[in-house]
């Protein structure tokens, strides 16, 4: 059981940072360029370690995907919907972030 737990934990972070990565510091970023540069077989996982990331009410980003569906042959990923990241407030994620008196808090590690 232990075992599993600190895989889980593993992972979350993985993905935390991973989030933290494709924001570049920001409160936000058009991921929809950079998956449609992977190849397909590399796109489908990050999409998913990015809905999985932000379903975990613990990481603080929150990720859109948009209703048009672009085409491009001549890409790896032929067919792809815009993507986007955006970082939440703390009050609203209970993760990273400011909090009313400005000061930072790590991602809680909690129960997974």
């Amino acid at each position: 059981m232990q075992a599993a737990r600190e895989k889980a934990l593993l992972l979350r972070r993985r993905r935390s940072a991973s989030m933290e990565s494709l924001a570049r510091g920001g409160q936000g970023a058009d991921l929809t360029g950079i998956l449609r540069s992977l190849p397909w077989r590399a796109a489908i996982p990050t999409v998913v370690d990015l809905l999985q990331a932000s379903a975990d009410p613990a990481a603080p980003f929150f990720v859109e995907i948009g209703e048009e569906i672009l085409v491009d042959p001549a890409e790896a990923v032929t067919y792809a919907s815009p993507l986007s990241l955006y970082r939440l407030p703390q009050d609203v994620s209970g993760a990273v972030g400011e909090d009313v008196d400005g000061d930072s808090s790590a991602v809680q590690d909690g129960p997974v």
